[in-house]
C-alpha cells in the first residue's frame, strides 16, 4: 500500500515540477493509514488471544479447575490485561482494552466495526460461541460449541483482517466467512471482546462485552472442595456398582465426607486416606437414571458436589456363538455405555483369548482368537463380562465343534466328458469328471436319490491318436479358477444330491480337495462344510468325446423347397436368456415319410414384436434377433446335436447328413401363417447353406399347444448336455 502512495507522490511531483508543492499533508495521511493498519493488526491479534483464553476459561469451569494466580499486564503505566494461571490448565493471557484499568472503558470506538465474540450458556448447560450477541452457527446451521463434549474438543474461532474486512473461521482456517469492514473513512477501531477482569479472595470475575459473567474460584490450600476422577458419561448397569475416585482439596484428618443417592440409587464412601478415596455407587435393579450427592465438611467450611448417572446398557446380538474346528477369529458385537472386563475361565485360556476393540452409547467389537480344535470332541466355555467392582454384568457362550471324522465312500461309477482344449486353447485339456454311487440313466440323466461328486479337471494337452485317456497324476482344487494343468476349478466342481425325481436337491462347493488317478484307480479327498470325504473308485472310466463333431456335408447346399411343413415350440424361459422369447422351429421337407431335408432353428425373438418375423444372426448370447449356432457331439449313444442344424434323412427319419449352422443370416417372413425362410449361412467347416424354404403349419393343434406350453425346468432339458456353451454355464446340470 505504501508503494502505491510513493508512486502517486512521484508521479505528482514530476507532473507539476514547474510548481511549488507542500506534501506535508500527504505524508501525514500515509503515516496515519499505516498506523491504522498496525492498530487493526494488533487488535486482531489480541482478539484471537482473548478467544483462545476465553475457551480455556470455559473448559476450566467445566473441569472444576482453580485459578492460582492473576498477574497484571501493563503498558505505559496502565493495566491492559492479565496473565491467568491455573491449578491444572495451561496459563492464558487475556486483554481488556488499552485505556482501562481493571475493566474501565476504552477509547471511543465510534464508527469502526469490530466483531463481538462471546460465549453464552444454553438451556442444555453447554457453552456456545456468540457473534455480535447472536449464536455463532457453522455451515450446517448448528451452534458452535465452546467446550468439549462427548469426548470431542471444543471449536476455537479465528479472526483475521484482509483487504480492510473482518473474517471469521471455525474450522482451523480451512474456510473463512466475511463479517464486515474493519475501518470506516476515519479508520477508527472498535471495542474490545472483554469488558473487565476483577477478583476477590475467593473468585476471579470475567465480564464479557455483552455482559456475560464468567467466574472461577481462586485456589487456596485452605479452601475446602472435592474433585472427582470422572464426571462425564457416568453409567451403571442395573443392580451393579461402579466406583468414582475423589480428592478433597483443603482437607485434613478432621474432614468428613458423606454420600447420598436418590431414586433407588445408593452410594458408599470408601476412604483410602484423609483426602482421597472412592465413592461406590450401586444402581437399582429395575434400571433408571440417577443422581448421587457428595457432601464434604471441615470445621465451618462445606463443599457439595453431585454425580449424575445414566442407566447402564449392555446388549449382544447372540448369547451363543458357534464356530468350526479350524483356528479362526470371532467378532462379538455389543452395544453399551459402560466399562467392563472380559473374563475367560482358566481352563479355556489355552484355546481362547480376546483382543477387545472398543470404540455415552457406543458399538463395541470384541475380537476373540480361537485355536484349532484338535481334541476330537466338542468344547465350549462361557465368557463373563464384569466391572471393576467384580459385579456380574452379562455372559455368553462360545462353542467350538471338533473336526469330524473322515467319511470313506466307495462308488461304482466314474465317467467324464472330454472337451479337449476348447475352453483353454493350447494350454490345457478339460475333463468334466463325475464320481457317483448310482450313475446315470440310459438318456444321460442323473438318477433319483443319488450322490454325485463333480471335478472340473484340467490336464496337459492329451494325445488322442489311440483314444482318449485322462492322464495319471494328482489334481488339486484351485479356488482362483486358473484352469491350469494339474488343477480342478472351484467354480465348476462340487457335490450334489438328487431328489426322488432325479432333480438337483442340494449343492455344495468344495472347501478343499485333491484327486489322484493311478491307472484304473481313483481316490478323491474333499472337504465339504468342514467334513472330510474320501471317495474311492476302481475300474474303467467311461469318457465321452465332447469335442466339436465333424460335419458330414461334402459341399455346399442350395435350398429351394416350396411345400415344406413346420412345427414350432415356444419356450418363454430363461435357460439361455432372461429377456427374449426362445423359439424352436422344426422344418420338414416331407412330414409324412420324414425323407429329405429337416432343419431345426433355435432363435431368440422380440417378445414385443407380435411375431417371429425378422433377420437373425448367429450369436451365443441373449440378444433378440439372434439364433443359436448348432453343435455336434459324439458320445456313447452316437451322434448328438442341438441348436440350429441342417440334416438330411432317408428311410423314415434315419439321418444321413448332419451339419451345424454356424454363421450367417436367416431371414424369416410370415404371411397368413406361411413362412418364407431364406438362408445365407455356412456350417462350421465353411460349407454354404443357402436358398429358400416356404413352409406351412404342420397342423393347427401343435400351434395351439405351442402358445400354451408350460415353462420347462432346466433339469429336464438334455440340451445342456449336448451344448457345451450352456454346459459351462451350469455344469452341475449335465450328465
Amino acid at each position: 500500500m505504501r508503494k502505491l502512495f510513493y508512486f502517486l507522490l512521484l508521479f505528482f511531483a514530476f507532473g507539476v515540477s514547474s510548481c511549488t508543492y507542500d506534501d506535508t499533508s500527504l505524508w501525514e495521511k500515509i503515516d496515519d493509514h499505516e498506523s491504522r493498519i498496525s492498530r487493526l493488526e494488533e487488535l486482531c491479534r489480541e482478539m484471537n488471544t482473548n478467544i483462545t483464553a476465553l475457551q480455556t476459561l470455559v473448559e476450566a469451569m467445566q473441569e472444576g479447575d482453580y485459578i492460582t494466580g492473576v498477574a497484571p499486564i501493563t503498558e505505559n503505566g496502565q493495566t491492559v490485561g492479565y496473565t491467568i494461571t491455573f491449578k491444572k490448565s495451561e496459563p492464558i493471557t487475556i486483554y481488556h482494552g488499552k485505556d482501562g484499568d481493571n475493566g474501565a472503558d476504552g477509547a471511543d470506538g465510534k464508527d469502526g466495526y469490530t466483531p463481538l465474540i462471546g460465549v453464552k450458556q444454553d438451556t442444555d448447560g453447554v457453552y456456545y460461541w456468540t457473534l455480535d450477541g447472536e449464536w455463532l452457527l457453522d455451515k450446517d446451521g448448528n451452534k458452535v460449541k465452546t467446550q468439549g463434549t462427548d469426548g470431542k474438543d471444543g471449536i476455537t474461532p479465528q479472526l483475521k483482517i484482509e483487504n480492510d474486512y473482518w473474517y471469521v473461521s471455525y474450522d482451523n482456517g480451512a474456510s473463512w466467512t466475511e463479517l464486515g469492514k474493519a475501518t470506516d473513512e476515519d479508520g477508527k477501531d472498535g471495542d474490545s471482546l472483554l469488558a473487565s477482569v476483577s477478583y476477590d479472595d475467593d473468585y476471579v470475575y470475567f465480564v464479557l462485552a455483552d455482559g456475560t459473567i464468567l467466574m472461577l474460584p481462586r485456589f487456596s490450600e485452605q479452601r475446602l472442595d472435592i474433585v472427582f476422577e470422572e464426571v462425564d458419561n457416568l453409567a451403571c448397569y442395573p443392580g451393579a456398582s461402579v466406583e468414582v475416585g475423589y480428592t478433597i482439596i483443603g482437607g485434613d484428618d478432621d474432614t468428613n465426607i458423606e454420600s447420598f443417592g436418590n431414586g433407588g440409587w445408593s452410594a458408599t464412601v470408601i476412604k483410602t486416606s484423609d483426602t482421597e478415596g472412592k465413592i461406590r455407587v450401586t444402581a437399582p435393579k429395575d434400571g433408571s437414571n440417577g443422581k448421587v450427592v457428595v457432601l464434604v465438611t471441615s470445621g465451618g467450611d462445606a463443599a457439595m458436589r453431585s454425580l449424575h448417572f445414566n442407566e447402564g446398557i449392555l446388549s449382544f446380538i447372540s448369547y451363543v456363538y458357534e464356530v468350526g474346528y479350524k483356528a479362526c477369529t470371532l467378532e462379538v458385537k455389543l452395544t453399551t455405555n459402560i466399562d467392563y472386563i472380559v473374563e475367560i475361565p482358566e481352563e479355556a485360556q489355552s484355546w481362547l483369548s480376546v483382543a477387545d476393540t472398543r470404540a455415552e452409547l457406543r458399538e463395541d467389537t470384541l475380537t476373540f482368537t480361537i485355536a484349532e480344535n484338535q481334541d476330537g470332541y466338542l468344547r465350549s466355555t462361557w465368557v463373563l463380562l464384569t466391572n471393576e467392582c467384580g459385579d456380574y454384568l452379562q455372559s455368553f457362550d462360545i462353542v467350538q465343534y471338533p473336526q469330524p471324522a473322515p467319511k470313506e465312500i466307495t462308488v461304482d461309477y466314474a465317467d467324464a466328458y472330454y472337451f479337449g482344449n476348447e475352453y483353454t486353447p493350447g494350454v490345457a485339456d478339460n475333463f468334466y469328471f463325475f464320481l457317483s454311487d448310482l450313475g446315470f440313466d440310459e438318456d444321460g440323466f442323473a438318477k433319483a436319490n443319488g450322490n454325485y461328486y463333480l471335478f472340473d479337471i484340467y490336464t496337459d494337452i492329451v494325445d488322442t491318436t489311440n483314444g482318449i485317456v485322462m492322464p495319471d497324476g494328482e489334481y488339486v482344487l484351485d479356488r482362483t479358477n486358473s484352469y491350469a494343468p494339474g488343477t480342478f476349478s472351484y467354480a465348476y466342481s462340487g457335490f450334489y444330491t438328487t431328489d426322488e425325481y432325479g432333480d438337483v436337491a442340494d449343492f455344495a462347493y468344495y472347501d478343499e480337495g485333491h484327486l489322484v488317478k493311478e491307472g484304473n484307480k481313483i481316490t478323491a479327498t474333499v472337504i465339504i462344510s468342514g467334513v472330510t470325504y474320501i471317495i474311492n473308485f476302481e475300474g474303467d472310466v467311461v469318457i465321452y468325446d465332447n469335442t466339436p463333431g465333424m460335419p458330414t456335408l461334402t459341399g455346399d447346399v442350395e435350398l429351394d423347397i416350396t411345400d415344406a411343413t413346420y412345427f414350432w415350440e415356444f419356450f418363454y424361459d430363461d435357460i439361455y436368456s432372461d429377456y427374449p422369447d426362445i423359439w424352436r422351429l422344426n422344418i420338414h421337407e416331407d412330414s409324412v415319410t420324414m425323407d429329405g431335408a429337416f432343419i431345426q432353428l433355435d432363435f431368440l425373438a422380440d417378445p414385443f414384436a407380435g411375431g417371429i418375423a425378422g433377420i437373425y444372426t448367429a450369436d451365443n448370447g441373449d440378444d433378440i434377433y439372434t439364433y443359436l449356432p448348432g453343435y455336434v457331439r459324439v458320445d456313447a449313444y452316437g451322434l448328438l446335436w442341438d441348436g440350429s442344424c441342417y440334416t438330411e434323412r432317408v428311410e423314415g427319419g434315419y439321418v444321413t447328413v448332419l451339419a451345424p449352422i454356424a454363421d450367417g443370416e436367416i431371414k424369416i417372413e410370415c404371411d397368413n401363417d406361411i413362412y418364407t425362410i431364406t438362408f445365407d449361412c455356412v456350417d462350421n467347416k465353411g460349407n454354404k447353406i443357402t436358398g429358400t424354404i416356404v413352409a406351412n403349419p404342420l397342423s393347427e393343434e401343435p400351434m395351439a399347444a405351442a402358445l400354451s406350453v408350460k415353462k420347462p425346468t432346466k433339469q429336464s432339458r438334455k440340451a445342456s448336455v449336448e451344448k457345451p456353451k450352456s454346459v459351462k454355464k451350469s455344469k452341475l446340470l449335465v450328465r
